[in-house]
């Protein structure tokens, strides 16, 4: 085996052709509906017509981030293969949010679902072909526009076509329930609204996570019943370490699709390695058979693990941002991992001289609130230029660098007081 072959086919080399297998295996968990025929069925109607393909992404959030990438890829190939391609922005349904397992989700105001969606289409653009040469163009729209139009008597008629029982199989339903923790009726309009997403759309093919399964698969029965024809599901893996730990915004170990390069970089870069190979098959286009080589390759003590990680954070990046950022970025890690130096792009945030520990922490961005300040400083988290922190901390006057950890890309700050 020769490893620098190994490692240049991971991170230069070239990409895997796309094709309707790729489309309909590569990283794909199931095809919906699940009845033996499903996907053949789609492969066949692909390569005869022309089929309409929707993903849905909901704004409760300013940031697309990478794992939503593992969906805007499979709409990117559909994009490419010459279906019509729709991106839906879910201006409505993200006053609800998706139902989550444990607690309800703190609904947002319109307006603020509106600010976090402005950025959306520049975002997906790291992935889809959203310019106005496109051959194939992707047409963006939002859910508001027809969900926020329908009246009692409409919701009703939707809601004629689910059971009850058929909205208990939903796993996080069923979970609050037997927990005995608050289920609103609010949230179980939730798979109604995406169901009518589907339906109103007239789409052929639905493309989301495995989380939304329950949810995508809804649609397919509304559109059976109501347009009396058969649509279809690609539902992709999620982004998970060997174990299946999920990896996620609320993990925590997810990071931003419009993240600077090297940001990404060290994200990737801190994943377990266990996450690697689905790393590689859901986020990259190296062909998979490059992937088995250079795991095989790991297992014989031919590669490094860490340099299986490192070519997969140079690939990502590369695919988002272009060969010569991940190679800034590559540099930028070895910078502050390396030689124990400060990144290039460090940001500069201005403190009074009178500001404590936990709030220069919050003004610099570093934690969300005080309360979040409080515990990285509990945890001894907080890094003033080489020492660990103190939360009655102050820091003199001139230039100091805060971090949260030692070593940090993205959670490093040069404080002036």
């Amino acid at each position: 085996m020769d490893k620098e072959k190994i490692q240049d086919d991971l991170r230069t080399g070239r990409s895997e052709p796309g094709t309707i297998d790729t489309l309909l295996e590569r990283g794909v968990k199931t095809i919906l509906p699940e009845d033996g025929k499903a996907k053949k069925e789609l492969r066949s109607a692909m390569e005869n017509r022309r089929l309409k393909g929707y993903l849905g992404v909901d704004p409760t959030g300013p940031d697309l981030h990478i794992g939503h990438g593992v969906p805007l890829r499979k709409l990117r190939l559909w994009q490419e293969l010459g279906h019509e391609t729709v991106l839906l922005g879910g201006g409505f349904t993200a006053t609800i949010g998706d139902p989550k397992t444990g607690s309800t989700r703190t609904r947002l105001l319109p307006g603020q679902v509106a600010e976090n969606m402005k950025d959306y289409s520049k975002q997906a653009a790291k992935i889809l072909d959203l310019s106005p040469r496109a051959k194939n163009p992707v047409v963006i729209v939002n859910n508001y526009d027809w969900l926020s139009k329908m009246g009692f008597g409409d919701v009703v008629q939707l809601a004629s076509n689910f059971t009850v029982q058929q909205m208990l199989g939903h796993g996080t339903y069923a979970e609050r329930i037997n927990s005995k923790k608050p289920l609103y009726l609010h949230e179980i309009l939730y798979f109604l609204m995406q169901a009518e997403d589907a339906k109103y759309l007239q789409t052929h093919v639905q493309f989301g996570g495995s989380e939304q399964t329950f949810n995508i698969a809804s649609g397919i029965t509304l559109i059976k019943r109501e347009l009396n024809r058969k649509s279809y599901g690609v539902i992709t893996e999620l982004i998970a370490d060997a174990k299946g730990q999920k990896m996620g915004k609320t993990e925590g170990n997810i990071v931003a699709i419009n993240a600077p390069p090297e940001v990404k970089f060290e994200a990737v870069m801190d994943w377990p390695d266990g996450a690697i190979p689905i790393g590689f098959e859901l986020l990259t286009s190296v062909p998979m058979g490059k992937v088995a080589a250079a795991t095989l390759a790991v297992s014989r003590g031919v590669l490094h693990p860490n340099d299986l990680k490192r070519a997969l954070a140079f690939r990502i990046t590369a695919e988002l941002d272009g060969v010569k950022e991940a190679s800034f970025a590559e540099a930028e890690y070895d910078k502050v991992y390396a030689r124990d130096e400060l990144p290039s792009r460090i940001k500069h945030v201005n403190v009074s001289r009178d500001s404590v520990m936990v709030q220069i922490l919050v003004q610099s961005g570093l934690a969300g609130n005080v309360n979040e300040a409080s515990r990285l400083i509990a945890n001894r988290s907080v890094w003033v230029d080489g020492e660990i922190a103190k939360a009655a901390k102050t820091l003199g006057p001139g230039e100091h660098i805060v971090s949260i950890g030692k070593k940090s890309i993205k959670n490093a700050r040069k404080i002036s007081v």
